[in-house]
């Protein structure tokens, strides 16, 4: 989102603003009060988050700021709590701006901006408030805003919250400081470990297994054979805790696509096979799964090298028609299983009758 900075400070009127009035401040965990609507802003931090996208959940690629805050109208009157959300430009007067806190003896929204999160299709699930909400005498809401990683250096942030969530009479944004402490390397959510459930908004995913293996394949023509190499079978049983019938896309479909990452975050290819070509035993194509009932199937991967010892399987819930992220931290040790026995064993050719 491209935000357009306006500020008192500057000499520029505020947009929808008649003039430059003095803005109320208040520091983190404390509120900041106008017409009896406050504001309290509870917490910032940086996280990896998941967010939903049309192909499913996608882990965010560097983490963001999350802000934390409780709102509540203790007015007389109903107020829109309205952040412009979706707006390709922006103002004090309009949403929540972040900036670096400039210091006490400085106009509060002259430090850098630090810009906001752009989503670009994608939803963050753990957001309670994506649309203007109205809010009646005595009623509060707890929303979180994103923004970008501060420029390294900030110690201080201030977020300029917009007149309009404080009431129609309101005439100057609001502005909280908060403390800033960059962590360095922000790590994601943590992973589960093989065998435990994981819920996906009412589907347990459960990983049981990895293996190396030789695959049994079947052609168009409904003849057999083996795979020309040994591969990595991770099995999983996935039960819908639902009251209504879902459905596994199955391990032909594009569809919210899964990855195994190796310790350095490179990923192991999936195994695939040329088309008409099946594995035995495995789900290829949409699979309902009734209230209740589970499946049992497996993902493939080609086979890691031997100086692999840990995995990470990332699997998003819309595969299972579900939102979320599962996470499964898969050991790993190298096996060369003998090949079939007819791979091996030499086949006689008989020549043709009368020959």
């Amino acid at each position: 989102m491209t935000r357009t900075l306006l500020t008192c400070a500057a000499g520029i009127a505020l947009a929808a603003l008649p003039g430059c009035v003095k803005a109320p401040e208040a520091p983190l965990g404390q509120p900041v009060v106008q017409q009896g609507v406050s504001v309290t802003v509870t917490g910032a931090e940086l996280r990896i988050l998941d967010l939903e996208g049309p192909q499913g959940a996608e882990q965010t690629a560097s983490p963001l700021l999350v802000v934390s805050l409780h709102a509540e109208n203790g007015g007389a009157s109903p107020v829109r709590y309205d952040l412009n959300w979706g707006a390709t430009a922006s103002t004090q007067a309009q949403t929540a701006l972040l900036f670096v806190d400039p210091g006490a003896e400085a106009a509060p929204t002259t430090g850098t901006p630090v810009p906001g999160a752009l989503l670009q299709g994608f939803r963050y699930l753990g957001d309670p408030v994506a649309a203007p909400v109205t809010l009646a005498p005595g009623e509060s809401l707890d929303d979180v805003l994103l923004f970008q990683r501060p420029p390294a250096g900030a110690t201080s942030l201030v977020l300029s919250l917009p007149p309009s969530i404080f009431g129609a009479a309101a005439k100057s944004p609001a502005y909280v400081r908060v403390p800033f402490n960059d962590p360095g390397d922000v790590a994601p959510p943590a992973a589960s470990a093989l065998g435990e459930a994981i819920a996906l908004d009412g589907v347990t995913l459960t990983v049981t297994d990895a293996s190396v293996t030789w695959l049994r394949l079947t052609d168009a023509a409904g003849k057999s054979g083996y795979a020309s190499a040994p591969v990595l079978k991770i099995a999983f049983t996935a039960t819908n805790t639902g009251s209504a019938t879902t459905e596994y896309v199955g391990a032909s479909s594009p569809t919210a696509p899964i990855s195994l990452l190796r310790a350095d975050g490179t990923a192991v290819p999936r195994a695939t096979f040329p088309g008409g070509i099946t594995v035995d035993g495995q789900l290829a194509t949409a699979t309902q799964i009734g209230a209740g009932e589970s499946i049992q199937n497996f993902f493939l991967f080609e086979r890691p090298a031997a100086d692999v010892t840990q995995l990470q399987l990332i699997v998003p819930g819309r595969r299972f028609g579900r939102t979320g992220l599962a996470r499964v931290t898969v050991p790993y040790t190298f096996a060369d299983p003998a090949a079939p026995e007819e791979l091996t064993t030499p086949r006689v050719i008989e020549a043709p009758a009368g020959q």
